[in-house]
């Protein structure tokens, strides 16, 4: 799961239905960007609802060490490194 759309929450209810294990992602998620913004209110509700969202996942990927850190102090279980691109050996 890449964002946190109705069409994706109804995708995770089916899947944690079916049993169906998925990751959720940060590379391209508004979790990023309310990490780094400065509107407080807003960012406190924007963070319990990615939280609520992305709890569900069996493991949260960021290809960055900082997002993972900073999820951690979020509160996030089961944030995970993931380097982008591809391994040509």
């Amino acid at each position: 799961m890449a964002t946190e759309s109705p069409l994706e929450k109804s995708a995770l209810k089916a899947a944690n239905a079916l049993g169906i294990p998925w990751p959720s992602d940060s590379t391209r998620t508004t979790t990023n960007t309310w990490l780094y913004m400065g509107w407080v209110g807003s960012y406190f509700m924007a963070m319990a609802y990615l939280k609520k969202f992305h709890q569900r996942a069996d493991c949260k990927l960021t290809p960055s060490r900082d997002i993972v850190e900073r999820l951690g102090n979020e509160g996030f279980e089961n944030v995970y490194l993931v380097r982008l691109g591809v391994d040509m050996d």
